[in-house]
């Protein structure tokens, strides 16, 4: 029964004392059934719950031992370590005595429960110094990894109260299950729309990839010439060549690279937060950042002559090429302008469009010498935010007042996350997403939900066209080549994966080959801004208002290979009881009624034209 895993069992000790559970349908919140439990149960009186799904017997429970409220104990309680028991939670605590030459320390440390690389706060270390040698001893408890072929990203998480009290009566988390070698990669999809596909650049992940370790990829931006894509991967700071054919990739230009150019070739050029590839002829630019100065910097197609074009303090979000004439432009989100300069960083204009209200992209009309941006919104009170398309005449410099015209507005809470200008078809096309570039907003609802939308647009904002793409999913930097429009994207197999409570969900993994079944276990939270799990995790600047950690159970299903050993078995001797039935039970002939068995032999074997008349 599909509504059984909308179930719930809640104990609760009423004003008698006395210990009782209700039974109750959280779909049509009907209360199903309440009785009294007893206080000291065993598994032979053990209580009958709900059915889940995934198993064949409803779910029992006792009572193993009861803590009353009129006298409460602590809910937690220190035991023997053992290191075989399973981790569920983060707060997993060792009380550890170190000896270390003459200094002995007695402290409690918490488990470090997290991804490869992911930081470690204090309590999760015990640091001591030795002065007189100068040594330093960093002790941590890891926990034991199994490495799954897949990553799990947690996008967002819904958790729901009982009527009246603080106690969680639903949870649920929405997940992307992304590639193991990837976080970012180029995806692509026809002017017709359809079924997004992942250019395969970055190659994914291969079963000799499938370790901890790996190196994780992020295209954060990339240009297109002809069967050779370059792409910046930022996580590993470096400028890659992609032959689409033969699906090799280079190094173009690294920091180490750079490092080792001397005398004339020597550069100042470096690799740190790169973004926004743009391709012009033999040279490519991009973006950069060194503390709170953005760069634009160029270097051949060839790798050589890295050079530093231009600094532009605050965040520069995105770069165009003006090929006609000859000229960069960017975006800087933190001044709220649009600046240009010449390919050599010479006859710079600052602020040719000034007063942006928080712009996200832009797009340029070369021909028609015209601008288009996109901002957000807010209204007055702040309460209601959308995003708003923008265009002016291009300005011949900076001392020129520019008229902005709002051409486009988009629905509540949705931003333009990324705009093209299509000379071909004389129109921009967009991305428009329901939060800034890396947000997300879940639905609540076991209904996968587009957060992410892409359509055309003419110049003054009218025929608006939906393009309809299915798979798209935080895209950014958007472009179109050829007719076809392409997009940098989370490198995920699946996306808005939907894990309740009771509802587990299977998946194979594409590295592997292993089959898992994934069970929302558990969660922590909420932390509010000023505790110290938020403050670990939630940038500075974040306005996000709390923070959940949810608890996922992962389990392999080893059985797969018997299932289709039997499958094979039961197939195999369904053939061989036919072919023994054919060869070898062959069917007995009736004997027919009042005739002897010679004569019934006779007449058997007679031809239909020696079969004997009525007469004989």
């Amino acid at each position: 029964n599909s509504e059984e895993v909308y179930s719930r069992i809640e104990f609760l000790q009423g004003a008698d004392g006395q210990l009782y559970y209700r039974y109750w349908n959280r779909r049509t919140n009907q209360l199903v059934i309440t009785k009294e439990l007893n206080q000291q149960g065993t598994p032979e009186d053990a209580s009958a719950g709900f059915q889940m799904p995934q198993f064949k017997n409803p779910l029992q429970f006792y009572v193993a031992e009861f803590v009353s409220s009129d006298n409460p104990q602590l809910a937690s309680k220190a035991l023997p370590f053992n290191r075989d028991l399973q981790i569920v939670q983060r707060e997993v605590r060792a009380k550890v005595r170190v000896t270390w030459g003459d200094i002995v320390r007695e402290q409690w440390i918490r488990a470090f429960v997290g991804a490869p690389g992911e930081r470690q706060t204090a309590e999760q270390q015990i640091r001591i110094h030795d002065a007189d040698q100068g040594h330093s001893l960093v002790l941590s408890m890891p926990t034991e990894s199994i490495d799954i072929g897949f990553r799990i990203r947690l996008k967002d998480f819904e958790r729901k109260l009982d009527p009246g009290t603080s106690q969680a009566s639903h949870y649920s988390s929405w997940v992307d299950f992304v590639d193991l070698k990837n976080t970012q990669e180029i995806w692509t999809v026809s002017s017709a729309g359809g079924q997004a596909q992942s250019l395969g650049v970055p190659t994914r992940a291969t079963p000799e990839d499938a370790k901890p370790q790996v190196l994780h990829q992020f295209v954060s931006g990339y240009a297109v010439d002809g069967d050779t894509i370059y792409w910046l991967d930022r996580d590993n700071r470096k400028l890659q060549s992609t032959d689409i054919q033969s699906g090799e990739t280079s190094t173009l230009l690294d920091n180490d690279k750079i490092g080792l150019l001397t005398g004339d070739e020597a550069s100042n050029a470096f690799l740190n937060s790169p973004r926004n590839l743009q391709l012009q002829g033999e040279t490519l630019f991009w973006v950069d950042e060194l503390g709170g100065t953005s760069v634009i910097q160029s270097v051949q197609t060839n790798g050589n002559s890295p050079t530093r074009v231009v600094h532009s303090p605050g965040q520069v979000v995105q770069l165009i090429v003006d090929a006609s004439k000859e000229q960069l432009y960017w975006l800087n989100s933190t001044a709220g302008q649009i600046s240009r300069c010449n390919l050599e960083g010479r006859q710079m204009e600052i602020g040719i469009v000034k007063g942006l209200r928080r712009p996200t992209s832009f797009a340029l009309d070369s021909k028609k010498q015209k601008l288009f941006w996109a901002e957000n919104d807010k209204s007055a009170t702040g309460t209601i935010s959308r995003g708003v398309l923008m265009s002016s005449d291009l300005p011949k410099s900076s001392i020129e007042e520019v008229s902005p015209n709002k051409i486009h507005t988009l629905d509540v809470d949705m931003y333009a996350v990324g705009m093209t200008f299509n000379p071909q078809e004389d129109q921009l096309a967009v991305i428009a997403a329901e939060k800034p570039l890396e947000g997300y907003i879940g639905h609540h609802s076991g209904t996968v939900h587009a957060t992410h939308h892409l359509f055309t647009c003419s110049v003054t904002g009218s025929n608006i066209n939906k393009i309809p793409v299915s798979g798209l999913d935080l895209a950014s930097n958007l472009s179109i080549i050829d007719g076809n429009y392409y997009w940098t994207q989370s490198a995920s197999y699946y996306h808005d994966v939907y894990i309740t409570m009771n509802a587990p969900v299977e998946f194979d993994s594409p590295t592997n080959g292993h089959s898992y079944r994934l069970f929302q276990e558990s969660f922590s939270g909420p932390w509010k801004p000023g505790d110290p799990e938020y403050e670990r995790v939630i940038p500075a600047d974040s306005q996000q208002e709390d923070l959940y950690l949810s608890v996922l159970t992962v389990n392999r299903d080893p059985g797969r290979a018997i299932r289709n050993l039997g499958c094979l078995i039961v197939c195999l001797g369904i053939a061989i009881m036919f072919y023994m039935k054919a060869y070898f039970f062959k069917p007995r002939r009736k004997k027919a009624a009042g005739v002897p068995a010679d004569e019934t032999n006779d007449t058997a074997t007679n031809t239909p034209e020696e079969a004997p008349s009525d007469e004989s």
